[in-house]
């Protein structure tokens, strides 16, 4: 499956389909637990959510920390990827501070 690239999910999804698209990646990521990107893009997805979807601010800002919480679990339980150098190392480490970020700001 080739996973739609974050900057063309933002600009693909306006906030009339965001709801829509938030249902779509919820089914996909209740399938497929193990992609990480897809978890990533649902967090991004998330992110973006208009304020009227989310209750409270805080709320929006946890749902966002457990999508990258996550991605970075499925992100590493990928085999070797400590071992490569390149850009799956990079993409866990990324994902990792991303969230940890969150996680700092939320609490």
């Amino acid at each position: 499956m080739q996973v739609v690239e974050s900057s063309t999910l933002c600009s693909l999804v306006s906030f009339r389909f965001h709801p829509e698209a938030a249902k779509l990646f919820g089914r996909l990521t209740s399938r497929i637990t193990t992609d990480g990107q897809l978890w990533q893009l649902y967090a991004e997805l998330a992110a973006a959510a208009p304020d009227n979807e989310s209750s409270e601010e805080n709320s929006k800002d946890l749902k966002v920390c457990q999508m990258l919480q996550k991605a970075t679990a499925a992100l590493s339980q990928q085999r070797g990827w400590e071992k490569d150098e390149g850009s799956r190392c990079k993409e866990v480490i990324e994902v990792a501070e991303k969230y940890a970020k969150g996680r700092m700001t939320s609490a």
